[in-house]
């Protein structure tokens, strides 16, 4: 993300990588197990009246149970604890959170899948949050996810090179949170960045590999803590991400 002002003076900057890893069973009763980890590393500068560390860590462990009936509901229930810090000193209750969700599917027709759910986000607050929305496929080349707290729309360009390609425009709610220990003090907190972002992007796949390229914007920026330290917000900004699927 780029460089950006903050209410409470100097600038801020975000940049990230990312990794994950899952594997999912079928089991016997028709019902799909997954789990998936991540490894996420944050590295941040400033801002300037509050000295952060040069970043944080995310260690995350999604468990999922899902039906795959040939009938036209189906559910979905999750259970996600991570261990979220910048881990320059002891680790706290602070680093340790856990989110679930639950989700119902029906499939009016082929062209149409409804979901309905709820989701619940424990970061510097707790977030109780709808999950869910309207999948609408009216072609072999149209989807549309309008869902919360991520939707997409992709257009399937076709085959080039081997790889079948799309274009797509997203939009992301997004809340991450962490144990902060701010340099310079024996403060240790949990904190929390959240943000809307809106995203153009292209991704070509051979069904073994799958390379994306996106960018837009990063808007409606906050960052909040618990107890007394200050909020802060961000000023927009711009975002760029790529990354490589396998």
């Amino acid at each position: 993300m780029t460089n950006s002002p903050t209410s409470i003076g100097g600038n801020f900057q975000d940049q990230q990588w990312n990794a994950w890893m899952r594997y999912a069973r079928l089991l016997q009763n028709s019902t799909v197990l997954t789990w998936t980890g991540w490894a996420n590393g944050k590295f941040w500068a400033g801002p300037g009246a509050l000295d952060f560390p040069p970043g944080a860590v995310q260690f995350i462990s999604d468990f999922q149970w899902a039906s795959a009936w040939q009938g036209p509901s189906n559910w979905q229930v999750g259970f996600t604890p991570q261990l979220n810090g910048s881990f320059e000193g002891k680790i706290n209750s602070n680093a340790l959170m856990g989110d679930v969700r639950a989700v119902l599917f029906w499939r009016a027709s082929p062209q149409w899948l409804l979901a309905f759910g709820a989701a619940y986000w424990n970061r510097a607050s707790d977030h109780l949050i709808p999950y869910g929305g309207v999948i609408w496929a009216p072609n072999d080349r149209w989807e549309i996810r309008a869902m919360f707290p991520r939707s997409r729309a992709s257009y399937y360009l076709g085959r080039f090179r081997g790889a079948d390609t799309w274009l797509y425009g997203s939009g992301e709610y997004n809340i991450d949170a962490y144990q902060i220990d701010i340099n310079g003090t024996s403060l240790s907190v949990r904190g929390e960045n959240s943000d809307y972002r809106v995203l153009l992007g292209a991704s070509a796949t051979t069904g073994i590999w799958t390379l994306f390229l996106e960018g837009g914007l990063v808007t409606d920026r906050h960052f909040r803590f618990r107890g007394d330290t200050p909020d802060f917000t961000l000023d927009d900004a711009g975002i760029l991400r790529t990354g490589l699927l396998f």
